[in-house]
């Protein structure tokens, strides 16, 4: 697949954004671990205890919502998800900032193992890949830029928005038609990201989140949105202007004074 970005001819962005990389960099090492342990004891032990089975989250082993996402069956597996996860996650981390990405990312992969977990229950399985992040990236890049041109197997040209509903409606049609699990593919989880991708786009704004704020810095490469921008000033810099001119400088909090600094700071980025 590659896009379309204007002008007469196709191209393709080698470029990579901070946390995208950190994500690949993370599932290679992670499968490489996955392949060692498999070759040592002839037994994949991480997908036994980090893969998602519904009958070990029933247990109490919880982590597996999460961690599944960092395991792969095989080397093509592994490069089908890094090479989308590539090719679209750029553009929408540069898009929501890197902080919102990683939040994104790991509300679709752990909604995904969510509603795989759910559809599952009493099956015996494991679920691994971190297809249902990738393919809520996909819904958000369609959402985000819809009128990106992508070409589909690199060779069909297609308006992203259509090609996320076309992606949507055969995955759909062959969980109906042929079951959830088949040729070893939880279409669910695809589903799953999909769906929590869109809610997470269409309703997140509306949600105060409680995951803390990771910093990044200002020579990472990463640029804040300027929807971000304004409304960090809107929201927290304009009232603390307006108590200056009411009470004066000295009426300042400690608080009130650091999100001051933290304001210059980042208009200098």
């Amino acid at each position: 697949m590659g896009l379309y970005y204007g002008g007469s001819e196709y191209r393709f962005s080698v470029r990579i954004s901070y946390a995208v990389k950190l994500l690949i960099i993370a599932n290679i090492a992670t499968f490489f671990i996955q392949q060692i342990c498999s070759l040592a004891f002839r037994t994949d032990y991480l997908a036994l205890f980090l893969g998602l089975n519904s009958f070990r989250v029933l247990q109490g082993m919880i982590w597996q919502l999460v961690t599944y996402m960092f395991l792969h069956y095989d080397l093509f597996h592994l490069l089908f998800n890094m090479l989308a996860l590539w090719m679209f996650g750029s553009d929408v981390e540069e898009e929501l900032s890197t902080r919102q990405f990683l939040r994104f990312y790991f509300f679709t992969g752990i909604g995904a193992g969510l509603l795989s977990f759910l559809t599952s229950i009493g099956v015996n399985t494991v679920t691994i890949g971190a297809s249902g992040a990738i393919f809520g990236i996909l819904v958000a890049f369609g959402m985000l830029f819809p009128n990106r041109i992508v070409l589909v197997f690199f060779f069909f040209p297609m308006r992203a928005k259509n090609f996320v509903i076309l992606f949507g409606a055969i995955e759909l049609w062959m969980t109906l038609s042929a079951g959830p699990r088949m040729g070893g593919v939880a279409r669910f989880a695809h589903l799953g990201g999909m769906l929590f991708g869109y809610l997470y786009l269409k309703f997140g704004d509306r949600i105060r989140w409680s995951i803390p704020r990771i910093r990044f810095s200002r020579h990472s490469g990463v640029r804040e949105t300027e929807a971000e921008w304004m409304r960090f000033m809107r929201e927290e810099v304009d009232p603390i202007l307006d108590k200056i001119g009411r009470e004066g400088i000295h009426s300042l909090s400690r608080k009130e004074r650091g999100i001051l600094k933290k304001a210059r700071g980042r208009r200098k980025t």
